[in-house]
């Protein structure tokens, strides 16, 4: 009976962690900044559960009414105030600097083999 309980625990860590990792691409993805934001709140709290997952309560709790009360609260104002929508992204920058990322990428990856 032991070994199924374990076996839930580590599926469900699994599971839960699947769905953090999608809601931070989500944060990537998605085009509108409310909707990044909201998909940012997701993860916190997915993080949250994570930590309750593995007995840290205080750790959870700090992890949603911190990250997911106040900091959420903060980005949710600068994206009203700032008016995002209007700000057109600018695709000669990136295309001059994506090559750097991918180098330094490259680097850092082999850098912690």
């Amino acid at each position: 009976m032991d070994f199924l309980v374990a076996n839930f625990a580590e599926i469900l860590f699994y599971c839960l962690a699947v769905l953090t990792v999608a809601g931070g691409v989500g944060v990537l993805i998605f085009k509108s900044p409310v909707h990044a934001a909201l998909s940012l709140l997701f993860t916190f709290v997915m993080v949250g559960v994570l930590f309750l997952l593995q007995h840290a309560e205080l750790l959870a709790a700090v992890q949603v009414l911190v990250y997911g009360g106040g900091i959420m609260v903060l980005f949710l104002f600068v994206i009203m105030l700032v008016n995002v929508e209007r700000l057109e992204p600018s695709t000669a920058f990136l295309s001059r600097v994506a090559p750097l990322a991918v180098v330094a990428g490259v680097l850092l990856l082999s850098l912690i083999h």
